[in-house]
């Protein structure tokens, strides 16, 4: 078992306190998503996984997972099949939602 001593809690304290600062400093500097370089080649793929071809795999994992439920006799299969086409509905608009976000 190991002792806090005095000198180990001022060192942790001191630590965290410039951690912050550090941290505080930095927020001003964050530019996320103001990158335009791969915008052309995002749009496409978000198209994609948003429009025929999202659809076409979120019908074809829940085919595949409609098969996997009747030979394992278990729901599960469809319950991941389902996840993975909202995911892919979904997730895109997430994702980049997340990166273009303004602080």
């Amino acid at each position: 078992m190991t002792q806090v001593t005095k000198a180990n809690a001022v060192l942790d304290t001191k630590t965290m306190i410039l951690f912050g600062i550090t941290m505080l400093l930095s927020v001003g500097m964050a530019t996320a998503g103001s990158d335009t370089t791969f915008n052309s080649i995002v749009n496409t793929i978000r198209n994609w996984t948003e429009g025929s071809l999202g659809d076409m795999f979120a019908l074809g994992t829940l085919a595949v997972g409609l098969a996997i439920a009747i030979v394992k006799q278990s729901l599960m299969p469809v319950v991941v099949a389902a996840a993975i086409a909202i995911t892919a509905n979904w997730g895109p608009g997430v994702l980049v939602g997340i990166s273009t976000a303004v602080l």
